[in-house]
């Protein structure tokens, strides 16, 4: 009975961490992009995460960043559409970096 309790526990304990990690990721993601919009006056429109089709950042980026397809209305009201990357390149989403490609 122990040697199956053991290996149980520390599979659960496993899955409460990546559980944990991801929830962290969102939530510092979503504060990031909000954090973004207001400090150049944008409205955050339409946020869609981009795990595959992630544009001009498909041979620019880590794993450990955020990619999302952002459309916004800027300070006159005009919506702009592109690609918004959050973290850097080794710190992740640990660091407050936010680079944004606007579609043409």
């Amino acid at each position: 009975m122990r040697d199956v309790i053991f290996p149980l526990l520390i599979m659960a304990v496993a899955i409460g961490v990546a559980i944990a990690s991801i929830a962290w990721t969102r939530r510092r993601a979503d504060a990031m992009l909000a954090g973004w919009a207001a400090t150049n006056g944008y409205q955050l429109l339409q946020v869609e995460p981009r795990y595959l089709r992630t544009g001009p950042y498909f041979w620019r980026r880590s794993r450990s960043q955020m990619i999302y397809y952002v459309t916004v209305s800027d300070p006159r009201g005009w919506p702009r559409s592109g690609y918004v990357r959050l973290g850097s390149w080794f710190w992740g989403m640990r660091r407050d970096q936010v680079d944004v490609t606007w579609d043409s």
